[in-house]
């Protein structure tokens, strides 16, 4: 009988931390965390995204040397971009993203961007 009761303390003790570190992940990281760093885009090679972990950073085109900064919003599967043009006034895009790995991720551009309705590929390569 004192075998049976400290086994039922024991798995009791194990439900309560578990349920205390669950509890604990609504307060966990950021989500921007797994977009820090610089993406290359599988369709065209030359163009790059680079996130920072404080919501900022630099789409750029490595062939021409065109840069655009912007601010950036991840939540789930939501990313929200601020645009400030070198010649023009900032806008907003809101996209879609899916990361598909630690080291690759789609971004879904709407109707209003350049690119129209289309889903870009990216691959992380620092």
């Amino acid at each position: 009988m004192k075998k049976l009761r400290i086994q039922i303390l024991l798995i009791a003790a194990v439900i309560v931390t578990g349920l205390g570190l669950t509890s604990c992940e609504s307060d966990g990281p950021d989500e921007r965390w797994y977009l820090n760093g610089t993406w290359q885009c599988m369709q065209y090679p030359d163009e790059t995204l680079t996130f920072y972990l404080d919501g900022t950073g630099y789409w750029q085109n490595n062939y021409t040397g065109e840069y655009e900064d912007f601010d950036y919003y991840c939540d789930g599967d939501y990313l929200s971009f601020r645009w400030y043009p070198q010649y023009g006034p900032s806008y907003y895009e809101d996209c879609y993203i899916y990361a598909t790995n630690s080291n690759a991720i789609q971004i879904t551009y709407p109707a209003s961007s350049g690119y129209g309705p289309t889903t870009l590929y990216y691959s992380r390569i620092y």
